[in-house]
């Protein structure tokens, strides 16, 4: 998986919502969080999958959903659901740092959409 710095592609990450923000090689949307931190991982993935010209999606999150659908295998199901309906589907990477919980559901989910999960166990400091 190339660095983030290197990627072409989207961010998507949202609490109450989808804005446009600026772009790095291609756009990129708000890493936002609402007042509350709360995470709405559903719509964040629906509105990346709405990007038709996206072929990989690097899905960074901080925890479970707290918004929006709760259950994560609904979350799978229906975020892999509607990418195989896509005309061409979209590679799904998870990235997130240690928290036992949410292991087995990111995984889950870049596992059915033909990405990787990342467990991000240490920071390095420069």
């Amino acid at each position: 998986m190339r660095g983030l710095e290197e990627a072409e592609g989207r961010l998507r990450a949202v609490s109450e919502g989808v804005r446009s923000l600026r772009s790095f090689s291609a756009p990129v949307t708000e890493l936002g969080a609402s007042e509350a931190g709360n995470t709405n991982i559903s719509l964040a993935l629906s509105a990346a999958l709405d990007q038709h010209d996206v072929e990989t999606i690097f899905f960074l999150t901080d925890g479970m959903p707290t918004e929006g659908i709760l259950i994560p295998k609904e979350i799978v199901k229906r975020t892999t659901e509607k990418n195989l309906d896509r005309r061409r589907p979209a590679r799904i990477f998870t990235i997130a740092p240690c928290i036992p919980e949410a292991a087995k559901f990111l995984s889950n989910l870049a596992d059915w959409n033909e990405g990787e999960y990342k467990l991000v166990t240490e920071v390095r400091e420069k």
